[in-house]
Parts: structure tokens; sequence; C-alpha cells
């Protein structure tokens, strides 16, 4: 993730481009490009708190967290215009951890 990211130039190491989010996200329609916007600056709000408090590693794994972030959101918010009504997405938007058994 990553490198997908910062190939997007939405990422440069820990800190997410909010001005290259609107950029990347201008192809969408404005519903699903204003939900994607609050996305990302929830995760990167979240992402913040927990940086302060982590170890400094040799990997970063902020791409990978601002990844998960929005997948999880994502899934558990999407808008109902583009929601599909199935049993597994309903599991998925309900919050069910669908791995874990």
């Amino acid at each position: 993730m990553e490198c997908y990211y910062q190939k997007l130039n939405i990422i440069d190491e820990n800190t997410l481009l909010m001005d290259k989010v609107n950029l990347y996200l201008e192809s969408l329609e404005v519903p699903a490009r204003e939900f994607y916007k609050a996305v990302f600056q929830t995760c990167d709000d979240q992402l913040m708190e927990v940086k302060e408090h982590k170890l400094v590693t040799i990997c970063s794994t902020f791409a990978a967290d601002m990844n998960q972030c929005v997948r999880k959101f994502v899934n558990q918010r999407c808008p109902e215009q583009y929601f599909r009504e199935t049993e597994l997405c309903n599991q998925v938007k309900a919050g069910r951890d669908l791995c874990m058994n």
C-alpha cells in the first residue's frame, strides 16, 4: 500500500496530503467524493493520535494502517445509493469480523 499511495501522491512518509486526496477524488460524483474525503480525513485524524504513541520503526505502517481504516469506514458507512443489499454486505456493514470464527 505504501508504494500505491505514494504513486498516487497522497501520502508523504507518515502524512496524508489532503489536497492531493482531493485531486485524486475529483473524478467521482459529488456524494461519493464527499464521502471518501470525510473517510480519509477521519482516518488521518485517528492515525495521527496513534502515530504520536508509536515507536519509530524502519518500515512505516502508515499506508497500510490508512488503507485498513479507509476500507473499514467504507464498508461500514457506505452511502445507501452505493450499498448492495446482500447477506455478506449487511454483515460487513454491521461491523461483524468475518475472518474470526
